[in-house]
């Protein structure tokens, strides 16, 4: 299997405002979006029942996504922050030339 390209990489911070303010103001990444996420497909992915993270995704050019995540809740504790050992944010998708697909895989938060 070759791998052709990177959909997007994900990075979980501890203050997003800060994070957003390296990758935009001193390496000049444009912003693609800011938000916020919860629900049950957040639930799904990061394995953390009521989790809620702010969002921000960067053009990284060519089509490549930056995506900055910060937990804000979990557990029905508004506010609260998660425990970093509990959560499993990162995503990585690939493209390959056998299956002309995208193919998902999630990994362990700190790995």
């Amino acid at each position: 299997m070759r791998i052709l390209g990177l959909d997007h990489v994900s990075v979980t911070t501890g203050d997003i405002a800060r994070s957003l303010a390296f990758y935009r103001d001193l390496l000049e990444l444009p912003v693609r979006s800011v938000g916020e996420l919860s629900g049950d497909e957040v639930e799904r992915i990061t394995g953390v029942p009521g989790a809620r993270l702010l969002s921000a995704d960067l053009d990284l050019g060519r089509g490549q996504v930056l995506e900055l995540l910060e937990y804000v809740g979990a557990g029905g504790r508004r506010g609260a922050r998660a425990r970093s050992s509990r959560l499993r944010p990162h995503r990585a998708a690939r493209s390959t030339t056998s299956t002309r697909s995208t193919a998902s895989s999630s990994m362990p938060a700190g790995r």
